[in-house]
């Protein structure tokens, strides 16, 4: 089969429903770079006169030990509103940033915000301070600003990868293709996580994912997922064998592709929900994409309120005909919703899981079934926590409650129904993504319950906040009682914790949260 019959035949068959398979034989060379670096994040919160009091996050990586960094520093001042300034001072030693700020990273408020900083990064105990000057012009308005100086926290993580291009032939499909290769480590035992990017055409890629348990690079097994073009819903399987000279690296083997038509499921976001795009174990994370759930899905959504399974006081692992692995294990679907029937609240398909107690971490797969139909695997990386607050809308308020359980929030957010919290008033807040408690659970069950291994350092506003008490009190759903603390001032605060932070695992909930004080 020559190249241009088979793009012809694929698109035929695509158009019609059917799928086509094909075996290939695939051999890649690519020249690679070593990346030897450490990740740090660090998160601050400023008084940034006259803006207001801003969360400051900088993701940051340094490179062979050396001087040379490269990172972001976002300015949150709520979930909507934010702009960044790209940064080069590693964050393990002092310095200045002084650089304009990135228009294209600005949101809400600040949406193609321009400007400078000039700030000086002194370095302390457990992280750093950081204070100086800027200028920010936005919706046609230029304010000069001031941040006072401000403690941050930071965590680090080995971030080590190789990365490189080079010519594939996959015959019959294509030959001297452009390929792209990546191998980064997962864990400490040494197992490798890596990807292969192969160029069929200008607009069709075939991409394959394969993990290396313990670094052994000889002989591993890939997987199919997806790409772009007539690709995008592509599943199947390879065996590759890996030789490396140098940085030269060389991968051979054969594979068998299926090309599904594009109405096939297909995933193109996960998240933890109300965070970002990494996801835990006993997490609850929203799966969003195309095809994912019947296009017959009642507007309302479908939720796991009539099943069976609560009969037995365990959680279903399928909902009407939808189930979603994570990491090749069962996860536990509480909801979906599908943009034909509801694209003002759905604009994509939705699917919202609760994932399996698995302590692996690194690159991981998500699959979701569709009435008997597998999407393409995507690849996300799962840590062992990801926290997150619930949110009552996009802006960032914390879903919270006073001790009476009566809402905390402005008294606009639900007229009659909430209230700004006090100072010195012990508060509730509900979070997700904290992982286990360190009593046991039985994987499965809807009853959960019990104390976090560790108390999280949380902040509002500049203040830190006393956490009473922190429990999993149902599956998934984390509860923290929060001492409002006597300095914080009236209105919005903001507010983030760190949670182990002595441990590798260390991670901050997402910048631009907000708590109502009166």
């Amino acid at each position: 089969m020559n190249q241009s019959r088979g793009l012809l035949l694929a698109c035929i068959f695509g158009s019609i429903g059917f799928a086509q398979t094909t075996n290939v034989d695939l051999s890649v060379n690519a020249s690679v770079t070593d990346v030897s670096s450490i990740g740090t994040i660090a998160y601050a919160q400023a008084d940034v006169a006259p803006l207001g009091v801003a969360t400051i996050t900088i993701n940051s990586t340094q490179f062979n030990g050396t001087s040379t960094a490269v990172g972001l520093m976002t300015f949150s001042f709520n979930r909507l509103g934010s702009f960044g300034v790209i940064t080069n001072v590693p964050l393990d030693s002092s310095g200045t940033i002084s650089n304009n700020i990135t228009s294209s990273q600005g949101t809400g408020v600040y949406a193609n915000a321009i400007g400078s900083v000039n700030l000086t990064l002194t370095s302390a105990p457990g992280g750093f301070t950081l204070s100086g000057t800027g200028t920010v012009t936005a919706g046609g308005k230029t304010t000069p600003f001031t941040v006072a100086p401000a403690h941050a926290t930071t965590t680090t993580f080995p971030a080590n990868s190789m990365s490189g291009r080079g010519l594939a032939q996959i015959a019959p499909l294509a030959s001297n293709a452009e390929a792209t290769f990546s191998l980064a480590p997962v864990d400490a035992d040494g197992t490798l996580s890596g990807t292969i990017g192969v160029n069929v055409t200008f607009s069709d890629r075939l991409i394959f994912h394969f993990i290396a348990p313990n670094g052994k690079l000889e002989s591993v097994s890939a997987v199919v997922t997806g790409g772009t073009g007539i690709y995008a819903t592509a599943t199947g399987s390879a065996t590759l064998a890996v030789s490396a000279n140098g940085n030269n690296y060389t991968l051979t083997g054969s594979a068998s592709i299926t090309q599904r038509p594009l109405t096939a499921p297909l995933i193109r976001e996960v998240a933890t929900a109300f965070g970002n795009d990494e996801v835990a174990q006993n997490t609850w994370i929203a799966i969003k994409g195309a095809n994912l759930v019947p296009a017959n899905t009642p507007a309302a959504g479908v939720d796991w309120s009539g099943a069976p399974e609560f009969m037995s006081n365990r959680m279903p692992t399928q909902l009407q005909g939808i189930n979603v692995t994570v990491n090749e294990r069962s996860a536990y679907v509480y909801f979906y919703c599908s943009a034909v029937t509801n694209p003002a609240a759905c604009p994509l398909d939705q699917i919202n899981v609760l994932t399996p107690p698995d302590v692996t971490q690194g690159p991981i797969r998500v699959v979701v079934n569709n009435n008997g139909t597998p999407s393409t695997p995507f690849v996300v990386t799962k840590r062992e926590i990801k926290p997150s607050f619930l949110l009552f809308n996009t802006l960032g308020y914390i879903v919270a409650t006073h001790l009476d359980y009566t809402l905390v929030g402005p008294a606009s957010l639900y007229p009659g129904k909430s209230t700004p919290a006090k100072a010195g008033e012990t508060i509730v807040l509900y979070a997700i993504g904290f992982g286990l408690p360190s009593t046991p659970i039985v994987a499965g069950s809807a009853t959960q319950f019990g104390p976090l291994p560790q108390i999280p350092d949380c902040f509002l506003g500049t203040n830190q906040a006393q956490v009473t008490a922190a429990y999993v009190i149902t599956p998934g759903l984390t509860q923290l009682n929060v001492v409002v603390p006597a300095g914080a001032p009236p209105g919005d605060n903001l507010f983030y914790c760190q949670y182990q932070r002595t441990a590798s695992a260390s991670q901050f909930t997402p910048a631009g949260n907000l708590i109502t004080v009166q």
